[in-house]
């Protein structure tokens, strides 16, 4: 089980933190543990002339209009304002879809997306000797594991497939969109026509390229509107907007250009050269082509340091399973580990034999965001029809007929077993409830053992409760 990390308070001397929006207050989940190094974060009511006995500092998320009282009345109080933002590897799936963040920036300096001051993200990278060894070995393991298992901030679609042949016939330079009125646009030193002057030069200064401008879905659809679509459109360039993961993609380039967009750090962290038109907080450090110059950015730290100030020292991290602060590294590998199973279930899979009272547990453990899931009875026709899905079939252990194996193999179609005591240990053990996920499945590779007894998989009141505490964090 993993342990609390301990972390120094940003803000001095004893007190709480005063939080002013409903929305933070309410909707963050975890807020305690995020910001409990500075206090005990408590709904401020006095926010008259005298500061409220105990009151140490506000916090609010970033620097947006939502968070301006909190700011103003800092400063007649004398107290230092707190900034929250979403972290660098915050979830399995976007915010907007309810997802609990798993990392978040507590700034009390000022904001990463704000080039016009300095933020607390900025002066470590100012003294990049100051990073320890441990940090900078934590780092190496983290770019490992980024570019091993495609990982980023948002976790939400699946890799590009290993036969597509973007990237492999013409050399392949991506522009990335941002969403009109993003805050990080003016905070680093641009305007929404920018985007216009930087798709113009990434066609100028690669001519003999695919230049494709990847473009965020909502603003396909319309839900949002664009920097860059009616620009790529009347240029009549390629709109990247399938559902596949940034890293996937960002590593068929030869090169990328961003605004401000996080997205040109990750393509960083994959070995991919960036060219940042504005100033977010990875530019400036001569690890970009930067064209717009911030002088008071004199270091030159190298990748490993960057993402070592970046993701380990600048953002906090919690374990949705043990509702305790946590490493960067239980995160990346709860994050790559959910990555994993969903790609490994991805599009149909077909379960056979399951009997009905484990069903509900078992589409909540092996569900695909990228897959469908279906149970069925055995018969002459499955099997063809999974082969003709390219589909996945599972067989539940005590069920499995002598010949299944046979035709499955037949026909292509790969064949799983899903034994009924895996999940079962004694209640008392400490098994780590990270692990109920890559339990139950292992390729079928042979006959069913017959002699193995029957068990129910939720079968014992302790386990229950682990499988529920397991799906309610992390599903």
């Amino acid at each position: 089980m993993n342990r609390p990390v301990a972390l120094e308070s940003l803000v001095e001397g004893p007190g709480w933190v005063g939080i002013m929006s409903q929305w933070v207050m309410w909707k963050v989940f975890h807020l305690g543990e995020f910001l409990d190094p500075e206090g005990t974060p408590q709904w401020l009511w006095r926010r008259g002339r005298q500061r409220p006995a105990g009151l140490k500092a506000i916090s609010g998320i970033g620097y947006k209009s939502s968070s301006d009282h909190a700011r103003v009345l800092c400063k007649r109080w004398g107290i230092p304002y707190v900034a929250l933002e979403d972290g660098f590897l915050r979830s399995s799936s976007l915010g907007v879809e309810g997802d609990t963040p798993m990392s978040m920036v507590v700034d009390p300096i000022g904001i990463h997306y704000l080039a016009d001051r300095p933020s607390l993200l900025e002066n470590i990278l100012q003294v990049p000797h100051t990073l320890s060894d441990a940090d900078l070995a934590t780092a190496q393991e983290l770019i490992a594991l980024m570019r091993s298992s495609g990982i980023g901030k948002y976790n939400n679609a699946p890799d590009l497939s290993d036969d597509d042949p973007l990237g492999r016939e013409r050399p392949l330079v991506l522009v990335v969109d941002q969403t009109y009125g993003d805050f990080s646009i003016p905070g680093g030193g641009l305007c929404e026509a920018d985007f216009i002057r930087m798709l113009d030069a990434a066609l100028a200064e690669n001519p003999e390229a695919d230049v494709r401008v990847r473009i965020h879905p909502d603003c396909v659809t319309g839900h949002k509107k664009s920097c860059l679509l009616d620009a790529a459109r009347e240029r009549g360039l390629v709109l990247e907007s399938r559902h596949v993961s940034w890293a996937s993609l960002a590593r068929r380039a030869q090169r990328v250009y961003v605004g401000t967009s996080q997205a040109g750090l990750e393509a960083l962290i994959q070995g991919i050269p960036v060219t940042c038109f504005g100033l977010p907080f990875y530019a400036g450090w001569g690890l970009t082509d930067d064209r717009l110059a911030i002088p008071r950015r004199q270091a030159r730290p190298t990748l490993v340091q960057l993402v070592a100030a970046a993701y380990i020292r600048y953002c906090r991290y919690v374990d949705p399973l043990t509702d305790q602060r946590c490493d960067v590294m239980t995160v990346a590998r709860q994050l790559a580990r959910q990555k994993r199973q969903d790609s490994q279930f991805a599009g149909n899979l077909t379960l056979i034999g399951v009997p009905r009272r484990e069903r509900p547990a078992l589409r909540r453990l092996l569900n695909s965001r990228w897959g469908r899931l279906t149970f069925a009875r055995d018969s002459a026709e499955l099997i063809p029809t999974v082969a003709r899905e390219t589909g996945k079939l599972m067989v539940w252990h005590a069920y499995e007929s002598g010949d299944l194996p046979a035709r499955a193999q037949a026909h292509g179609v790969p064949l799983w077993r899903i034994r009924p005591d895996a999940l079962q240990w004694p209640c008392g053990d400490e098994q780590p409830l990270a692990q109920i996920r890559g339990l139950p499945c292992s390729p079928q590779q042979a006959q069913a053992d017959k002699t193995r007894p029957k068990a129910g998989l939720l079968e014992g009141c302790a386990r229950y409760r682990q499988v529920r505490r397991y799906l309610k964090g992390m599903l």
